[in-house]
């Protein structure tokens, strides 16, 4: 039998660590600061939504 609670505890461990590299992956880019700052903003409040 599946461990749901556990299974979904991981998924969203694994989701935050995508987010966290996908954050570093783009402050190595030389975007428009104001672009870089708004993707940045949404990831962190999918983050923040998800914890």
């Amino acid at each position: 039998m599946i461990n749901s609670s556990r299974a979904i505890q991981d998924a969203s461990s694994l989701a935050m660590s995508y987010l966290n590299k996908f954050i570093e992956e783009l402050n190595s880019y030389t975007l428009l600061n104001e672009y870089k700052e708004m993707i940045i903003d949404i990831v962190k409040k999918i983050k923040e939504e998800n914890l």
